[in-house]
């Protein structure tokens, strides 16, 4: 199970995801991040709660990258998450931050 809870401060999108990104689960993802980002807006994806990702919600976040760069920033990974992020190489594609007010941080500079 995916969900997502989100608030707005300032420009940034800061949209809290939940549960598993995979195969059933990522098209949800697309759709709460691809609007903000294709309509020009700043997202920032709390992955605190996502326990884990697999190469499909990957796939998002490569073309959420590509439509959005360095408007699109990924805070407070952890667990199985962080080390598929990491071991895929995504670490080095994203702006990654430990909280929710460095992610802000990045984005806004």
């Amino acid at each position: 199970m995916l969900s997502f809870s989100s608030e707005t401060l300032e420009d940034v999108l800061c949209l809290e995801v939940t549960g598993r990104v995979d195969a059933v689960t990522s098209a949800k993802l697309s759709e709460a991040v691809m609007p903000a980002l294709q309509a020009g807006g700043k997202v920032l994806l709390r992955c605190g709660g996502m326990n884990y990702i697999s190469s499909a919600g990957l796939r998002i976040l490569l073309v959420a990258h590509k439509t959005g760069g360095a408007r699109l920033a990924l805070s407070e990974l952890t667990g199985m998450a962080l080390e598929v992020v990491e071991v895929s190489g995504f670490d080095e594609l994203f702006k990654l931050a430990p909280t929710k007010e460095a992610g802000l941080e990045l984005l806004r500079s």
